[in-house]
C-alpha cells in the first residue's frame, strides 16, 4: 500500500505541475515532442532505404536492427533475422570481405565495416554491408579479359616475329652473296627493308609489353630503387657508351611497386632522355623528393625538349611527334609507362622547353608502414 500510496502522489504532484504549467510552455513541450518523433520518422526512413546494408548487434552479438537492404543481402525477412545472432566474426573499425550464404547454392560477396556505438543506453556495434557480388563479379570478367589479351598478343608476337626474322636474314644474305651485282638502289632498298622489320620487331615486342601491364597477380611489394636504376642502366649500357651521355643519380628511396615493371618504366624513360637529343651529350640528372606519402622522382635532360601543347599527347599510344627518319620508335614507350604508374595509383607528368630540356616527374607511393 505505501508503495501505491507513493505513485499516487507523483501523479498528482505531475498534475498539480501541468495545472501550473503556462500554456506557451506546455506547448513548446509538445512541439518539441512532436519534432523529436518526426526526426526519428526521417532517420528510420532514410536508414530503412539506404543502399547500404545496417544491422545493430549488441554486445551478445544479438540483431536489435536491420534494415531493408540488408535483409536483401541476406536473402531473409527481418522478423526471422531480428534476435537472431550476428554470425560473421569482426574487429571493430575494420574493413573485410565476408561470403553469405544464400537461400539456394549461390552466396554472396559484401564488405563489412563495423564500429562501436550506443543503442537504447547500452554498448552495440553498428554493421554497415555493402554488396561486392555484381563488382567482383564484374572484376572477375576484367581480369579474365586481359589474361586473354594477354595470350592473345604473345600468340600474335610471337607469329609475327619468326617470319619477320626471316625476312631480316634473307636481306642480308642477299646484300652478303650479291653486293657486287645489286646496284646502290637495290642495297639502299634491302637496307630500309631491314630497318623497317626492326621496327616491326620494337612495335610487336612493346604491343606485348603494354598489355601485360596490369595483369600479373603479383602483390606489390617494398622495392629499392637503387637497384631498379642500377638493373636499368645496365640494360642500356650500349646506348649510354654510345651516345656518351653523363647520368648523376641521388641516393633513391624504397617504393611501394612491382620491380620488374619499375625497371621498364625507368629504363624507358632514361632511353627516352639518351634518344632524344640534338648534336650534345646527353647530360641526365635523376632525383628524388618526398611529397607527403609519395616519392616524387624526377629524370631531367638537356634533350630537344617538348612544347607545352603536345604533353599530354606523348602518353597516348602510338600518338609520335617525329618521323622514323627523325627519331626511331614505335610510339608505345610513354604509353606503357603511363600505364604502369597508373596501376600502381601514381602520377607522371613532364614539364619542357623546346631546345633547352625535359623533365619527367614520376609520383610513386612510399612503403607501406607496418
Amino acid at each position: 500500500m505505501g508503495s501505491i500510496s507513493a505513485s499516487m502522489d507523483n501523479v498528482s504532484e505531475a498534475r498539480a505541475q501541468d495545472v501550473f504549467m503556462p500554456d506557451k510552455l506546455r506547448q513548446e513541450i509538445i512541439d518539441l515532442q512532436e519534432d523529436l518523433k518526426a526526426s526519428e520518422a526521417r532517420f528510420y526512413n532514410v536508414v530503412n532505404i539506404s543502399p547500404t546494408g545496417v544491422v545493430v548487434i549488441n554486445r551478445l552479438r544479438t540483431i536489435c536492427f536491420i534494415n531493408d537492404s540488408a535483409q536483401k543481402i541476406f536473402g531473409r525477412r527481418k522478423e526471422t533475422l531480428l534476435g537472431q545472432k550476428f554470425e560473421p566474426l569482426f574487429v571493430p573499425g575494420e574493413t573485410t570481405e565476408i561470403e553469405i550464404p544464400g537461400a539456394e547454392a549461390e552466396s554472396l560477396i559484401a564488405e563489412m565495416r563495423v564500429v562501436e556505438i550506443v543503442w537504447e543506453k547500452q554498448l552495440a556495434y553498428l554493421v554497415s554491408l555493402q554488396d561486392m557480388s555484381e563488382s567482383t563479379r564484374l572484376n572477375n570478367e576484367l581480369n579474365r579479359a586481359n589474361r586473354d589479351l594477354v595470350q592473345f598478343s604473345y600468340a600474335v608476337s610471337h607469329d609475327i616475329k619468326a617470319p619477320l626474322r626471316g625476312v631480316k636474314t634473307l636481306a642480308g644474305w642477299l646484300k652478303e652473296d650479291y653486293a657486287a651485282v645489286l646496284s646502290a638502289r637495290a642495297i639502299a632498298d634491302l637496307t630500309l627493308m631491314d630497318g623497317n622489320v626492326d621496327r616491326i620487331l620494337r612495335l610487336s615486342e612493346g604491343l606485348l609489353q603494354f598489355a601485360q601491364i596490369g595483369v600479373s597477380d603479383r602483390a606489390l611489394e617494398p622495392v629499392e630503387l637503387n637497384d631498379v636504376f642500377t638493373e636499368a642502366l645496365d640494360n642500356i649500357n650500349s646506348d649510354i657508351l654510345g651516345s656518351g651521355a653523363e647520368i648523376s643519380i641521388d641516393q633513391l628511396p624504397s617504393v611501394q611497386a612491382n620491380y620488374v615493371q619499375l625497371v621498364l618504366l625507368f629504363q624507358s624513360l632514361l632511353s627516352n632522355s639518351i634518344k632524344y637529343q640534338n648534336d650534345l651529350a646527353p647530360i641526365i640528372s635523376v632525383r628524388a623528393k618526398k611529397r607527403q606519402r609519395y616519392w616524387e622522382i624526377s629524370i631531367t635532360d638537356n634533350g630537344i625538349g617538348i612544347d607545352e601543347q603536345h604533353w599530354d599527347k606523348i602518353f597516348v599510344a602510338f600518338e609520335r611527334l617525329h618521323t622514323n627518319a627523325e627519331y626511331d620508335g614505335s610510339g608505345i614507350g610513354l604509353a606503357t609507362c603511363k600505364k604502369i604508374v597508373d596501376q600502381l595509383n601514381g602520377h607522371i607528368w613532364v614539364d619542357s622547353e623546346p631546345g633547352v630540356g625535359s623533365t619527367f616527374y614520376v609520383l610513386l607511393p612510399e612503403t607501406a608502414m607496418h
